[in-house]
């Protein structure tokens, strides 16, 4: 590992710099918030694909330990990972299946079986069938990855080299924001109300995340 740490810290540094060199180091550590130039709704259509999918896994990062215990019957670190893995651990593969789809179409795509996988998880843990809820987290996973690389080539496509990190900045705010202020209001729940009603709570949430970056996509098509 430490190898390969060396032999990736070696390609950064001699990797050809994109973007012309100016003074200030320790101020270009500071992340800036940036809507790239004409890109505005593409952005608002991938910070909703974000808040979508970061906050449905954010569950899993959550409770994936009292789902173990409630449905494995297991407090076993191991089967708590494969819980929580379940959910993101084939995201890169959604990212690749789609990869030669126009970006629209594998972010509509993606949305689409996410919020049929996500039903499906909900379907499961209500049923207390642990199998089909690792499937469908599964499934959802790979949507996620299909969904979120699009919606990440749809606004990074069209800036340029010194609007990146401004933009990347932009969307992991979005996406942490999203992950994270969900979780906060459901561990606050989660000592009166079941698993059950959380995870709804959790899908209502992705699930409205899904109709605004599905109707800012239609929008951006029939202004064209």
């Amino acid at each position: 590992m430490v190898i390969v740490l060396i032999a990736v810290l070696a390609s950064v540094i001699l990797a050809p710099e994109p973007v012309t060199r100016h003074p200030g180091a320790l101020r270009s550590l500071v992340p800036r918030i940036l809507i790239p130039t004409g890109r505005g709704r593409e952005l608002l259509a991938a910070g909703a694909t974000l808040v979508a999918t970061w906050s449905f896994t954010g569950f899993y990062q959550a409770f994936s330990p009292a789902v173990a215990a409630d449905y494995l019957g297991t407090t076993n670190a191991l089967m708590v990972a494969v819980v929580f893995s379940s959910i993101v651990i084939l995201a890169p593969l959604g990212g690749t299946i789609t990869s030669g789809l126009r970006t629209t179409t594998a972010l509509r795509t993606g949305l689409a079986i996410f919020v049929i996988a996500i039903t499906m998880v909900v379907l499961a843990l209500y049923n207390g069938a642990i199998a089909p809820f690792l499937l469908a987290s599964a499934i959802a996973g790979i949507a996620q990855g299909a969904a979120n690389g699009a919606g990440m080539r749809g606004v990074l496509g069209g800036t340029s080299p010194t609007e990146r990190a401004g933009t990347l900045a932009t969307l992991y705010l979005i996406s942490y924001t999203g992950g994270a202020l969900p979780g906060l209001i459901s561990g606050r729940l989660a000592n009166t109300l079941p698993l059950t009603t959380i995870i709804t709570g959790y899908a209502a949430l992705s699930l409205l995340a899904v109709v605004v970056a599905g109707l800012l996509t239609f929008r951006h098509r029939a202004s064209h």
